[in-house]
């Protein structure tokens, strides 16, 4: 496995019981199936017991499953698809920019500052995360810190930097001008995102 999808291997390595790993941190089963394509069905065979599961059995979007699953189905994506990392939070800008200007949240977008956003942000992060939190630290009216704390080993660069680029995605959708995002602070339990923006004139 550690050949075919070395990012999936290096995270799964990395946590405490690889793939069996705090059971009681969950995700919403549509944050993996939002990203899952023919070529990760066509590899199926080669992934772990419950990742093969995830594939060829989805549960409903509504369903709750372990966020290391839900993760790790995320980098099997990024070993699949992109041929490196920044390719991958790429796409995941833009995944997260097509969602977010249709239309169940582009009249919510429009109408939010980029401020209040975050602060929704952090209201909904319950609806789709059990076991971790996402707190907004520091907000103006041009400026942000948020952090997330979670169990050891559940966010590693390449998540955070995912996480960072859907906010971005979110932010630049709600009128933000020049925004930029990145991560600040990243340690084994917790992560902070920094972000800074133009407000129009």
């Amino acid at each position: 496995m550690k050949a075919t999808l070395p990012s999936l291997a290096g995270y799964l390595d990395a946590l405490p019981d690889g793939i069996d790993s705090h059971p009681d941190a969950r995700a919403k089963a549509t944050l993996y199936r939002s990203v899952i394509d023919s070529d990760t069905i066509a590899a199926a065979d080669i992934l772990p017991g419950p990742l093969q599961r995830l594939v060829e059995t989805p549960p409903p979007v509504t369903a709750w499953i372990p966020e290391v699953h839900s993760h790790a189905m995320i980098k099997v994506v990024r070993d699949l698809r992109f041929d490196s990392d920044e390719d991958f939070i790429r796409f995941t800008y833009e995944r997260q920019r097509t969602l977010f200007d249709g239309r169940l949240y582009r009249i919510m977008l429009a109408l939010a500052s980029p401020s209040m956003l975050l602060r929704t942000a952090a209201l909904r992060w319950r609806t789709f995360h059990r076991g971790s939190t996402f707190t907004v630290e520091e907000a103006s009216g041009t400026e942000t810190r948020v952090r997330v704390d979670y169990a050891a080993g559940l966010w590693d660069r390449l998540l955070a930097d995912a996480l960072a680029a859907g906010l971005q995605a979110a932010l630049d959708l709600s009128g933000a001008l020049d925004a930029t995002l990145h991560i600040s602070d990243l340690e084994p339990t917790m992560l902070r995102i920094h972000g800074t923006w133009r407000t129009p004139r």
